[in-house]
């Protein structure tokens, strides 16, 4: 499916996929003449790089998430003196979202910050988010202030080399003194991949800690909540973390996907609730590779159980299969918005789900259907499916519960059987509290 939208529909002939845990790669491919490591442009994809190696800092005491800009660049004289890192690193510090400066790639860092420095305050920082490179510059000049060390010396030794990003760089647009650091990264799938399960891994890539956990929460922390919003690359993004757009947030707040997509087509997502990630590297515009990209992730998203879920009385260990049977998000205590989720059911039918303590490895032959769980059933729910076969039946946990075990499956009444009175299983669940 994907080799084809990208060849037939898109004309993308070169690009690499990688999908995988915190401990290994799932899936590496790559299509048409891609090599394997080959370098791609990250645009806003670069945020993420530059975020983190700033993060770094702030864990060596270097710095402060919350001290003003002008504590260390003391010629910022207007608003923006006043705004704070975490501010520049969120879009929100009054400055613009781009400046001529930035593209003069004779200067240097130091230079273009101070060009910068001379540009009135757009709006009272902290109250509005303008999405842009700017403030990423002058934070990347802080960093270069504190550590006394230059640019592409401190993201090498604080991020590059830690995660094993021996290739990655900021010469996307050209080797210079005055990188756009918010743009101008380049990297391949697999070594891009490398950042993403420091994130999901909590700071720790392999066996080194390269963020601190606390850090971490600051990435995947909504920051601009309340902001009157002034500027998006484009409509629909969600909430912003530290270089990251997070893209779907359970009810009590808990970060479930996130990504930050490049706008020629780079495109690294996180899926916290299933413990994934993954990266799409290609050079096309984002606008063709969107639909392909988000089609590849709803694939994922019905293939892998959330963690703390696992399948039984099924042929693969994800639930494959006709009914499927899965959970809104990852089984959380105080989960306002979990749930059974079910697709492929006989339409506009109903059916039930059962709920147990018990389980039954072999299964036991129940109207013409295999049913796995074991003993005395507690609970059983009545629910019907809608006009496209799907089903979603709320479990909120109301109570904190980690560490308890239920078994879930569910029977739905196949009218196309009705004479003969079978009905369609699911395979079943084995659930824990998170």
């Amino acid at each position: 499916l994907l080799q084809r939208d990208l060849v037939d529909r898109f004309q993308i002939t070169k690009a690499e996929l990688w999908l995988g845990t915190t401990a290994r790669p799932i899936l590496t491919h790559d299509f048409g003449g891609n090599r394997r490591g080959e370098l791609h442009p990250l645009f806003s994809s670069t945020k993420l790089i530059t975020a983190s190696a700033i993060l770094v800092l702030v864990d060596k005491g270097l710095l402060r998430l919350d001290d003003p800009v002008d504590k260390y660049l003391p010629y910022f004289k207007t608003k923006v003196g006043k705004a704070t890192i975490r501010q520049l690193l969120t879009h929100s510090s009054g400055l613009p979202d781009s400046h001529w400066s930035l593209y003069v790639q004779t200067t240097t860092l130091d230079r273009c910050v101070r060009e910068i420095a001379k540009v009135k305050a757009l709006y009272a920082p902290g109250t509005a988010f303008l999405y842009g490179s700017v403030s990423y510059q002058v934070a990347a000049r802080i960093a270069e202030v504190v550590s006394k060390k230059s640019w592409a010396q401190l993201v090498r030794e604080n991020v590059l080399d830690p995660l094993g990003m021996k290739t990655t760089d900021y010469q996307a647009l050209g080797k210079t003194r005055n990188p756009i650091v918010a743009i101008a990264g380049r990297s391949s799938a697999q070594e891009y991949a490398h950042l993403l399960q420091m994130i999901l891994g909590k700071g720790v890539y392999g066996f080194r800690r390269v963020l601190s956990t606390r850090m971490v929460r600051e990435i995947l922390r909504v920051q601009n909540k309340g902001m009157k919003v002034l500027k998006l690359p484009f409509k629909g993004l969600g909430p912003y973390g530290i270089g990251l757009w997070l893209d779907r947030i359970s009810k009590n707040g808990r970060v479930l996907q996130a990504n930050h997509y490049g706008a020629f087509g780079f495109s690294p997502w996180l899926d916290l609730e299933r413990g994934l990630c993954g990266v799409f590297a290609v050079t096309k515009s984002l606008f063709d590779v969107f639909p392909v990209v988000e089609a590849f992730r709803a694939r994922i998203d019905r293939a892998f159980l959330p963690a703390g879920v696992q399948c039984f009385g099924a042929p693969t260990p994800w639930c494959r299969g006709i009914p499927a049977f899965t959970l809104s998000q990852r089984p959380f205590s105080l989960a306002p918005d979990f749930g059974a989720r079910l697709e492929g059911l006989p339409p506009l039918s109903p059916g039930w789900i059962f709920v147990g303590f018990k389980k039954n490895e072999k299964g036991l032959d129940l109207m013409g259907t295999r049913f796995f769980l074991a003993g005395p059933v507690p609970l059983f729910f009545s629910a019907f499916s809608d006009a496209k076969g799907k089903a979603l039946l709320p479990l909120p946990w109301k109570k904190p519960l980690p560490g308890i075990q239920f078994y879930l499956q569910a029977l739905w009444l196949n009218p196309a059987a009705c004479k003969t009175g079978r009905f369609s299983a699911t395979a079943a669940l084995r659930v824990r509290i998170l």
